[in-house]
């Protein structure tokens, strides 16, 4: 018999003998990869039990005050599945609810939570939950500031996050790499640690909180010595995009090939190479005989990110180039190398292993001085001495102004030969960050270029990404989060690009879906034990073959025991 309980555990009465149907689908066939389970209309008779837990008053000819209830349905005295009633309408009297799998947790905003609580007039030290690594400001990216009179006031200027023996970091310049890991804490989500890890050796994935929801003029003292504005908390949180959780997972499955399934009342992040590999559950003798079958169309596959303007270089001209010099060619991919290849006019680099092209400069600025001794013969009537003296010498340093033309991991495609299949997209909505090799005087980093939000601007849904390196750089290239070679013997691994990520995430799908399969729509035999512990993300195996599971549906009616459940499978 089926039963819709509450959070609380609170039975509703059903309309005796209406019939409903609950679907599952499996979320790894959806392009934002998070579970959709949805039911056609329920309905509830207007008892004193459903009166008072929706709200309603049938005598005031007016719906019912809660158009959203948390629920599970119980299908033989243990849980099928757990999601939320929506409101559908009135009819006859009846209270009509439609069922779906919609995670009320993924409905918040990502800033709209508390992660670390701080006054903006002292800002936190990296930790446990985000970093401060060097960033470039997209309009002053030529910028010299180790030329400038006033160094400090031009490295404000030119970067994010900096900081050197002289400057402190200051709110105006604060933009705070935040772990996905952290940002999704507080949420029922479970992840693979190698993926979403807050550990160095895991490369944490982070997203850049570039929001800055109190005015910079605010934070600037008065005459008292006191700030200007009343209230300087905030949390490391509202500095993050104006994007739902539920957007941030899509986006993290896209990005890993991903699809989270409801489970134990959580989600759980399962690579889907991983489900296509994995054993099967043998469903031979629970099949009905009586099944249909139809051609699963193969479809194009497609993995990025947004690509911004990162390079008008014409990729056709650079045979061209390299021929008569224009560009300087070579493989090494470590930040010093890339630094070196330039000189005092605009030289153009492509690295071979990624198809990245910088274009940079080398200059010299004085840094400093410093007081030397030196010795001079003096002499004194008829005797000559060494005298030991002192002079103020210049310190000169080397820097580089330099920028990406062209990005060499573009969006991943999976062709096939019927031009007029449908593409699968799994082109993220967020932008991995644009790194160039940048020099201060603290030491070589990868750095991302970037634009900040103004403070007086509505928050943005645009999102940087990235992973953290163990020297603290924010990249989306792994080959050149080293700052020696030593480092990229442990650093290699950690990429997102698309070449990346693409053998061990991506193929596998990609090769599945662009092939012609066969799908079948059956009856199968499950009991509600069977029901409990079934798996849309475990294959099956029937008639000799093994399938994924499209879809599940089952058709149950108040104060019957009698449940129908049929299913959809596509041949792997």
């Amino acid at each position: 018999m089926v039963r819709i309980l509450t959070k609380d555990y609170t039975e509703l009465d059903l309309t005796k003998g209406f019939e409903f149907q609950i679907e599952m689908e499996n979320p790894m066939l959806e392009e934002d990869h998070i579970p959709s389970a949805f039911s056609t209309q329920i309905s509830f008779p207007p008892s004193p039990v459903n009166r008072k837990v929706f709200g309603y008053t049938p005598a005031m000819f007016l719906a019912p005050n809660v158009k959203r209830l948390e629920a599970s349905v119980w299908i033989g005295g243990v849980p099928f599945v757990s999601g939320t009633l929506v409101y559908d309408g009135i009819e006859d009297g009846y209270l009509m609810y439609t069922f779906t799998e919609k995670v009320v947790e993924l409905e918040g905003k990502i800033w709209n939570q508390e992660l670390l609580p701080f006054n903006a007039t002292s800002l936190p030290t990296n930790n446990a939950i985000f970093r401060t690594p060097l960033l470039i400001n997209k309009q002053h990216v030529a910028d010299h500031p180790y030329s400038e009179e006033d160094v400090s006031e031009a490295c404000r200027l030119k970067y994010y996050n900096y900081q050197d023996s002289k400057t402190n970091l200051e709110y105006e310049s604060f933009i705070p790499a935040i772990f996905v890991s952290a940002i999704i804490k507080n949420s029922p989500i479970d992840y693979p640690s190698d993926i979403l890890g807050s550990k160095a050796e895991d490369y944490p994935l982070a997203i850049l909180g570039t929001y800055h929801e109190i005015l910079f003029d605010n934070l600037h003292k008065g005459d008292g010595g006191k700030p200007t504005t009343s209230d300087t908390s905030t949390d490391i949180a509202r500095f993050l995009p104006d994007i739902t959780l539920s957007e941030l997972l899509a986006n993290i499955g896209k990005i890993f090939c991903s699809a989270f399934f409801r489970e134990n009342n959580r989600l759980v992040m399962k690579p889907i190479q991983s489900i296509l590999e994995s054993s099967a559950i043998d469903l031979d003798d629970k099949i009905s005989d009586d099944f249909s079958s139809e051609i699963e169309p193969a479809s194009k596959y497609k993995f990025g990110y947004q690509e911004d303007d990162s390079g008008n270089y014409n990729m056709e001209n650079l045979e061209k180039d390299l021929a008569n010099g224009e560009v300087t060619s070579f493989a090494d991919l470590f930040i010093s190398s890339i630094l070196d290849k330039f000189n005092e006019n605009y030289t153009v680099i492509f690295v071979e292993n990624t198809g990245d092209l910088y274009s940079g400069r080398r200059y010299t600025a004085k840094i400093g001085s410093h007081v030397e001794k030196y010795y001079e013969e003096v002499t004194e009537g008829e005797s000559t001495e060494l005298v030991e003296k002192e002079r103020v010498v210049d310190d000169y340093g080397t820097f580089y102004d330099s920028d990406v033309i062209y990005q060499g991991s573009k969006t991943k495609e999976f062709s096939i030969k019927e031009e007029d299949a449908d593409d699968f997209d799994c082109i993220s909505d967020f932008s991995a960050v644009r790194c160039t090799p940048e020099r201060t005087l603290e030491g070589s980093y990868f750095a991302p270029i970037i634009e900040q939000e103004s403070s007086s601007s509505d928050r943005s849904k645009r999102t940087y990404v990235g992973i953290i390196h163990n020297d603290g750089c924010l990249v989306s290239n792994g080959c050149f989060g080293a700052l020696t070679r030593m480092d990229a013997m442990f650093q290699g691994k950690g990429s997102i690009t698309p070449d990346a990520l693409w053998d061990k995430y991506h193929k596998a799908f990609a090769e599945w879906l662009g092939k012609t399969r066969q799908r079948v729509s059956v009856d199968v035999n499950l009991s509600p034990i069977d029901l409990h512990n079934f798996r849309l993300y475990r294959p099956v195996y029937f008639k000799g073959r093994k399938w994924i599971v499209a879809k599940l549906s089952v058709t149950v009616a108040a104060g019957s025991e009698a449940v129908s459940t049929r299913g959809e499978f596509i041949e792997i």
